[in-house]
């Protein structure tokens, strides 16, 4: 499936929900370089608060459950726009815990 997926994105890189479906399918199946890479490409086409804090988690996975360095920071930049933001919230009381 994410073969298929991949080359239609080939095809059609400029669409941003095909982007995220990969992302999400590679981090299902634990490759989160791959997974962070098209999460990557799917923002550069469209900010998206939620897909960024999923970014946030897929980095603290590539860290073993780090969220020091850039997973923290993109937190802190959703809630700095979003302060009722409610996964960002969710997500920095568990950096917090950890």
């Amino acid at each position: 499936m994410s073969d298929q997926l991949r080359q239609r994105l080939a095809e059609n890189p400029n669409n941003a929900e095909g982007w995220v479906m990969l992302g999400r399918i590679q981090r299902a199946l634990a490759r989160y370089d791959q997974a962070d890479a098209a999460l990557q490409k799917a923002l550069a086409l469209e900010r998206n608060d939620d897909l960024m804090i999923e970014r946030a988690e897929v980095l603290a996975q590539k860290n073993n459950g780090n969220f020091k360095g850039e997973p923290w920071a993109i937190i802190n930049a959703v809630l700095k726009v979003d302060p009722t933001h409610g996964n960002a919230l969710l997500l920095a009381g568990s950096a917090a815990f950890s």
